[in-house]
């Protein structure tokens, strides 16, 4: 019986859901005299699934444009604010497996000050900056995330360098 319940509720849940969702991810990089950083939030357990860092980002709402949600999903989830001339587009990853597509920008500023008191959404649990050697450690099981944050990595190094211990 539990078998067909929950076939029936994935099938309504399919046939009730978009078609298609477009969701939209910043990742924001911090060059320091030791290592590069990346931002990312922690979300809160049983939100998304699991408690693991992922960028930071989210669902375009109807009628927004992908930079309009970018900031919003910015500033939602960190309380961090950018314009729209930051955010620069690096990648659009399809996966017709889940029905949408993640477009990934990065936000081209050159310090991020982390506010000293953030009060995340119900579904952030903490925001901090790791360093991008820990990505995969940080990100593990989420593959998706992991590839978007080291392609933008390899943008970022393209436009400014390698990093170069002093």
């Amino acid at each position: 019986m539990g078998k067909i319940l929950n076939w029936l509720k994935w099938r309504i849940w399919w046939l009730i859901t978009p078609k298609f969702n477009q969701g939209v991810f910043v990742v924001v990089f911090e060059r320091d005299i030791d290592s590069d950083y990346v931002l990312v939030v922690q979300k809160r357990l049983g939100v998304g699934g699991t408690n693991n860092y992922t960028l930071p980002g989210g669902a375009r709402k109807y009628k927004e444009n992908l930079q309009e949600a970018g900031i919003r999903e910015l500033w939602e989830e960190t309380r961090i604010l950018f314009s729209g001339e930051d955010l620069i587009l690096i990648d659009v990853y399809s996966r017709p497996y889940s029905r949408d597509q993640q477009v990934v920008f990065w936000c081209d500023v050159d310090r991020v000050d982390l506010p000293k008191v953030i009060n995340p959404s119900f579904e952030i649990a903490m925001v901090q900056k790791i360093d991008i050697n820990d990505v995969d450690l940080f990100m593990r099981g989420n593959d998706d995330h992991i590839s978007m944050t080291l392609d933008a990595y390899e943008f970022f190094e393209n436009r400014y360098g390698p990093h170069r211990l002093n």
